[in-house]
């Protein structure tokens, strides 16, 4: 079935340059990762400000600190009522465009296209993927590199922040 994809904001994060443009490339490296789902559903990013990933990362992660990119898997969620009206949301991965703005000067790479790998990262966590081991991390790499590989060669000309 099709996966539809959405983008959030908090109010904390200022509106992206080419919002059109980030959703259908994350439709592309949806489709890229073999994403499925059995039932028309929702994939759903949403951009936070680092206080916001700090707040998330302690209250469900138990991690000090903001991070990049936290994936909620709400697959298994098993919802009290089922309302045909409401589209069924299979997952949740919030970005940190701050946080990508500031490790992409670090990675001489572009904000956006580092933006698109902790979006990337995310898709690869619902696929199973981890980065709790050095080899998973070896492992989450290669199938990141993969992804970012297939799309536009442009990706570096791109802004989104």
């Amino acid at each position: 079935m099709k996966v539809k994809v959405k983008l959030q904001r908090s109010a904390a994060v200022p509106a992206l340059k080419n919002r059109h443009l980030f959703i259908r490339l994350l439709r592309q490296a949806l489709s890229l990762t073999g994403f499925a789902a059995e039932q028309e559903a929702v994939l759903q990013f949403v951009l936070l400000s680092p206080a916001e990933m700090t707040e998330l990362n302690a209250l469900h992660l138990g991690h000090q600190g903001a991070t990049d990119v936290i994936t909620y898997d709400l697959r298994s969620e098993n919802p009290l009522f089922s309302d045909q009206t409401e589209e069924t949301v299979l997952a949740e991965i919030y970005l940190c465009p701050e946080i990508a703005a500031d490790n992409a000067k670090l990675y001489g790479q572009s904000a956006s296209r580092e933006l698109l790998l902790y979006a990337v990262h995310g898709i690869l966590h619902l696929q199973g993927e981890n980065d709790s081991t050095d080899e998973e991390k070896e492992s989450m790499r290669k199938a990141e590199d993969k992804i970012m590989g297939a799309l536009p060669e442009n990706l570096d000309k791109v802004e989104f922040l």
